[in-house]
């Protein structure tokens, strides 16, 4: 072989070699379906648009401990750490989850910062979130609670435990001012006002409302949880009261 040709076929083996490489190393890619280009973090991963349909996606009943993880988003340059479940026929729960959280950035107006949250209660069909909003510095601003039934993947509110045609408010005033004259703090206002805003979480054996700074007491009782306990309420539950889970 002259040298010409010899040169030609090295050149021709080097590009043909540098191609293999390049195929091989997007091989592991292409078999997980996943892309080779960079992640993007805005808008989340599961988002749906204008056609889904949630009736062509129904939830998945389940009682066990969901499997979750955090994921990242961006909006109007606000960090957003948001949770996602990973469990098959959430997909409805993931979106009402994520629009919480939505919801929750543009209540606390601020620009930039981040939104972080702790996962209070997973279990049972039930899932509650504390939501934080921090500063640019990481102070926290805000904080909201977020409840869930897993079974619809809707948010639900306080009423909603106790079921259709419930009326707990009276019972509720009682339990906190119980608790007020146990724990001898003092009311800013004239006294307990438990609404279908109150905040709440989910807990074993009842249910944990959840009252701000100067929301209902002075300042030196900080951030108070008082516990309501399912007996303390079992006569107020209706048969879909989802509290009837928590016994």
């Amino acid at each position: 072989m002259s040298g010409s040709r010899r040169k030609t076929a090295y050149a021709l083996l080097a590009a043909l070699t540098a191609a293999l490489i390049a195929a091989l190393a997007a091989l592991p890619a292409l078999l997980c379906g996943c892309s080779v280009a960079a992640p993007q973090t805005s808008p989340p991963a599961h988002f749906r648009d204008k056609e889904f349909d949630f009736d062509h996606e129904p939830q998945a009943i389940v009682r066990h401990p969901l499997s979750v993880i955090t994921k990242r988003a961006e909006v109007k340059n606000c960090v957003i750490l948001y949770p996602y479940v990973l469990d098959s026929g959430m997909g409805t729960l993931n979106l009402s989850v994520f629009n919480a959280f939505e919801e929750f950035r543009s209540s606390c107006g601020v620009q930039g910062g981040k939104i972080e949250y702790s996962l209070e209660f997973n279990r049972y069909g039930l899932l509650s979130l504390l939501m934080t909003c921090l500063s640019e510095d990481g102070k926290p601003l805000f904080y909201e609670t977020a409840n869930f039934n897993t079974d619809t993947g809707l948010r639900v509110s306080l009423t909603e435990c106790f079921g259709a045609g419930a009326d707990p408010g009276e019972r509720l005033n009682e339990l906190v001012a119980a608790y007020a004259e146990a724990n001898d703090v003092t009311y800013i206002s004239s006294g307990p006002n438990v609404t279908d805003s109150t905040q709440f979480l989910f807990t074993f054996g009842g249910l944990t409302l959840v009252f701000r700074e100067y929301e209902l007491f002075t300042p030196d009782a900080g951030t108070t949880r008082i516990k309501v306990r399912c007996a303390e309420v079992q006569d107020l539950l209706a048969a879909d009261g989802l509290l009837n889970r928590l016994k």
